[in-house]
Protein backbone atom coordinates (compact mmCIF):
# COMPACT_ATOMS: atom_id res chain seq x y z
CA UNK A 1 0.00 0.00 0.00
CA UNK A 2 2.79 2.50 0.83
CA UNK A 3 4.61 1.57 -2.20
CA UNK A 4 1.09 2.22 -4.23
CA UNK A 5 0.71 5.89 -2.56
CA UNK A 6 4.44 6.85 -3.57
CA UNK A 7 3.92 5.49 -7.21
CA UNK A 8 0.53 7.90 -7.20
CA UNK A 9 1.94 10.79 -5.53
CA UNK A 10 4.70 10.11 -8.69
CA UNK A 11 2.20 9.64 -11.57
CA UNK A 12 -0.24 12.06 -10.63
CA UNK A 13 1.90 14.75 -9.66
CA UNK A 14 0.43 17.37 -11.66
CA UNK A 15 -3.14 16.77 -10.93
CA UNK A 16 -2.49 16.69 -7.17
CA UNK A 17 -0.46 20.39 -7.86
CA UNK A 18 -3.49 21.29 -9.77
CA UNK A 19 -5.81 20.97 -6.46
CA UNK A 20 -4.25 23.78 -5.10
CA UNK A 21 -3.19 25.83 -7.49
CA UNK A 22 -4.00 27.46 -10.78
CA UNK A 23 -0.57 29.51 -11.26
CA UNK A 24 1.88 28.03 -13.72
CA UNK A 25 4.90 29.08 -11.96
CA UNK A 26 3.84 27.93 -8.79
CA UNK A 27 2.84 24.65 -10.41
CA UNK A 28 5.99 23.74 -11.80
CA UNK A 29 7.97 24.58 -8.64
CA UNK A 30 5.56 22.32 -6.31
CA UNK A 31 5.50 19.62 -9.89
CA UNK A 32 9.43 19.81 -9.83
CA UNK A 33 9.89 18.74 -6.14
CA UNK A 34 7.25 16.08 -6.10
CA UNK A 35 8.94 13.46 -7.06
CA UNK A 36 11.23 13.84 -3.81
CA UNK A 37 8.18 13.54 -1.64
CA UNK A 38 6.92 10.41 -3.43
CA UNK A 39 10.05 8.90 -2.60
CA UNK A 40 9.98 9.69 1.02
CA UNK A 41 6.26 8.45 1.50
CA UNK A 42 8.02 4.38 1.98
CA UNK A 43 10.10 5.32 5.35
CA UNK A 44 7.27 8.01 6.36
CA UNK A 45 4.79 5.51 6.05
CA UNK A 46 6.69 2.41 7.28
CA UNK A 47 7.76 4.94 10.78
CA UNK A 48 3.98 4.43 11.77
CA UNK A 49 4.65 0.76 11.84
CA UNK A 50 7.85 0.63 13.63
CA UNK A 51 6.66 3.24 16.08
CA UNK A 52 3.81 1.12 17.38
CA UNK A 53 6.62 -1.87 17.86
CA UNK A 54 8.66 0.39 19.38
CA UNK A 55 6.39 1.24 22.04
CA UNK A 56 4.97 -2.47 22.63
CA UNK A 57 8.39 -2.84 23.50
CA UNK A 58 8.99 0.24 25.80
CA UNK A 59 11.90 1.62 24.11
CA UNK A 60 9.93 5.14 23.58
CA UNK A 61 12.91 7.06 25.26
CA UNK A 62 15.39 5.96 22.70
CA UNK A 63 13.16 7.58 19.73
CA UNK A 64 13.83 10.78 21.69
CA UNK A 65 17.71 10.74 20.61
CA UNK A 66 16.63 9.41 17.15
CA UNK A 67 14.70 12.25 16.46
CA UNK A 68 17.16 14.68 17.75
CA UNK A 69 19.77 13.83 16.17
CA UNK A 70 17.80 13.56 12.83
CA UNK A 71 15.55 16.44 12.73
CA UNK A 72 18.68 19.08 14.49
CA UNK A 73 21.84 17.52 13.21
CA UNK A 74 21.30 15.91 9.56
CA UNK A 75 17.66 17.29 8.39
CA UNK A 76 18.62 20.96 9.36
CA UNK A 77 22.39 20.96 8.49
CA UNK A 78 21.44 18.91 5.08
CA UNK A 79 18.51 21.51 4.18
CA UNK A 80 20.58 24.34 4.94
CA UNK A 81 23.79 22.93 2.45
CA UNK A 82 21.96 21.53 -0.11
CA UNK A 83 19.09 24.64 -0.22
CA UNK A 84 21.38 27.64 0.40
CA UNK A 85 25.29 26.29 -0.45
CA UNK A 86 24.73 24.46 -3.29
CA UNK A 87 21.80 26.48 -4.70
CA UNK A 88 19.19 23.54 -4.88
CA UNK A 89 16.88 25.94 -3.40
CA UNK A 90 13.53 24.24 -2.46
CA UNK A 91 14.86 20.64 -4.10
CA UNK A 92 17.84 20.60 -1.51
CA UNK A 93 15.06 21.40 1.46
CA UNK A 94 13.08 18.08 0.38
CA UNK A 95 16.37 15.93 -0.35
CA UNK A 96 17.19 17.03 3.15
CA UNK A 97 13.74 15.86 4.75
CA UNK A 98 14.12 12.90 2.08
CA UNK A 99 17.47 11.95 3.90
CA UNK A 100 15.78 12.90 7.28
CA UNK A 101 12.87 10.09 6.77
CA UNK A 102 15.15 7.15 5.64
CA UNK A 103 18.05 8.04 8.25
CA UNK A 104 14.86 7.52 11.01
CA UNK A 105 13.42 4.24 9.51
CA UNK A 106 16.85 2.84 9.37
CA UNK A 107 17.41 3.80 13.00
CA UNK A 108 13.93 2.51 14.12
CA UNK A 109 14.63 -0.56 12.20
CA UNK A 110 18.07 -0.92 14.19
CA UNK A 111 16.60 -0.25 17.41
CA UNK A 112 13.70 -2.66 16.92
CA UNK A 113 16.44 -5.54 15.67
CA UNK A 114 19.30 -5.01 18.53
CA UNK A 115 16.73 -5.11 21.48
CA UNK A 116 16.58 -7.85 23.77
CA UNK A 117 13.63 -9.77 23.09
CA UNK A 118 13.95 -12.23 26.14
CA UNK A 119 14.53 -9.59 28.29
CA UNK A 120 11.56 -7.42 27.09
CA UNK A 121 9.22 -10.57 27.18
CA UNK A 122 10.50 -11.54 30.79
CA UNK A 123 8.99 -7.76 32.11
CA UNK A 124 6.59 -8.29 30.51
CA UNK A 125 5.25 -11.15 32.12
CA UNK A 126 6.55 -10.20 35.61
CA UNK A 127 3.96 -6.68 35.15
CA UNK A 128 1.50 -8.73 33.79
CA UNK A 129 1.90 -11.61 36.97
CA UNK A 130 2.22 -8.54 39.51
CA UNK A 131 -1.12 -7.29 38.11
CA UNK A 132 -2.92 -10.08 38.35
CA UNK A 133 -1.96 -10.63 41.67
CA UNK A 134 -2.97 -6.77 42.16
CA UNK A 135 -6.59 -7.72 40.78
CA UNK A 136 -6.77 -11.27 43.04
CA UNK A 137 -6.51 -9.08 45.99
CA UNK A 138 -8.87 -6.38 45.01
CA UNK A 139 -11.37 -9.24 43.51
CA UNK A 140 -10.77 -10.76 47.11
CA UNK A 141 -11.31 -7.09 49.00
CA UNK A 142 -14.34 -6.45 46.54
CA UNK A 143 -16.24 -10.40 47.47
CA UNK A 144 -15.69 -9.63 51.46
CA UNK A 145 -17.23 -6.69 51.03
CA UNK A 146 -20.39 -8.00 49.77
Amino acid sequence: MIGTTSILVYILKEGIVRLFTSDPELEQTATSVLWIISFSTFPDGFKGMLKGVIRALGLQAATVYINSVGHWCINLTLQWLLAFHFGLGLAGMWFGKLVLEYFIFFAYSILIRVSDWDKIAQKSYERQMKDNKAMAENEEEYQKSI
